[in-house]
């Protein structure tokens, strides 16, 4: 007997496989794999930003999510905040953008008064990009 079929014989003697059709279990809204809710009983905390109630374990990761207020008038934001538009209108009243990444799109120019308040400097996160 070969090591595969050793393997292999253990295997179906120690384990229960059910061949399920791939779409059955990813398309099908009534699936019991896609319907299955798994419950949360550790502490929460309100985002003080957007007053989604978070698990403590990820607190502090959905609170960098957000743009981070450096002063009254200054936020840092990542692409993904770029591209949130609640976050730019609502939540921190962003007014003027300045992208400066290479690598991210300009996301909602529109909100900003025709343009004239999003600038676009294409640098790279290095210490010799150049400013022009």
């Amino acid at each position: 007997m070969s090591k595969r079929d050793i393997i292999n014989e253990l295997l179906s003697r120690t384990t229960k496989v059910e061949h399920v059709p791939i779409n059955d279990v990813f398309c099908s809204p009534s699936s019991t794999w896609s319907s299955k809710k798994v419950s949360y009983h550790g502490p929460k905390t309100q985002c003080p930003h957007c007053n989604y109630v978070c698990r403590d374990d990820i607190y502090q990761s959905h609170l960098n999510s957000h743009t981070a207020k450096i002063t009254d008038y200054l936020y840092l934001g990542s692409e993904a905040n770029a591209r949130n538009r609640k976050e730019l209108t609502s939540r921190a009243n962003i007014r003027f953008v300045l992208n400066a990444a290479a690598e991210c799109d300009n996301y909602s120019p529109d909100l900003f008064v025709n343009g004239e308040t999003y600038l676009k400097l294409p640098l790279y996160d290095d210490a010799d990009a150049e400013m022009r």
